[in-house]
């Protein structure tokens, strides 16, 4: 909550009228706290095989439009992402069948689609909810914020 802080200033105005505010520290600590914080996601790491067949795509896609590839060399690179994509989505769907049997941990995820090793997934797991745990306190304090604003600082 801010207030507005009525003592004069340099040029003989108020500051509460001139528009200026003085904001209690406490009102500061979780923004602070918050940046503080480590990094809370590591880079997540993507599937390698999808990461290569995107920089391929890319190269093949450039050196094509330039004239520097042939017709075939474009198709067999385009049929070569296809696969890969056609690959990704066989893993996707015998992960979600395995979800649905409940034969996965919430971990599995990422040790299926980005390599992570045990520890790594868990580690993600517990900054991830770390993250949400902060988001949702930043949220009911500005929401508190928001409404004590509608109820006090009106008709001014």
């Amino acid at each position: 909550m801010s207030y507005t802080l009525n003592s004069p200033t340099s040029n003989g105005i108020a500051s509460g009228q001139s528009g200026r505010y003085f904001v209690p520290p406490e009102a500061f600590q979780s923004a602070i706290a918050t940046h503080q914080q480590p990094p809370t996601r590591k880079d997540i790491r993507g599937d390698k095989k999808l990461a290569q067949c995107d920089i391929e795509f890319e190269a093949i896609s450039a050196a094509y439009f330039r004239g520097q590839a042939t017709a075939a060399e474009f198709d067999a690179a385009m049929q070569r992402v296809a696969e890969a994509g056609r690959a990704y989505d066989r893993r996707v769907a015998d992960f979600q069948s395995r979800d649905q049997a409940g034969k996965t941990k919430l971990s599995d995820y990422f040790k299926e689609f980005y390599g992570y090793t045990d520890e790594e997934a868990e580690e993600h797991l517990r900054q991830g909810a770390r993250s949400t745990e902060i988001r949702m306190a930043n949220q009911a304090r500005n929401q508190s914020r928001v409404q004590q604003r509608s109820t006090f600082g009106r008709g001014h």
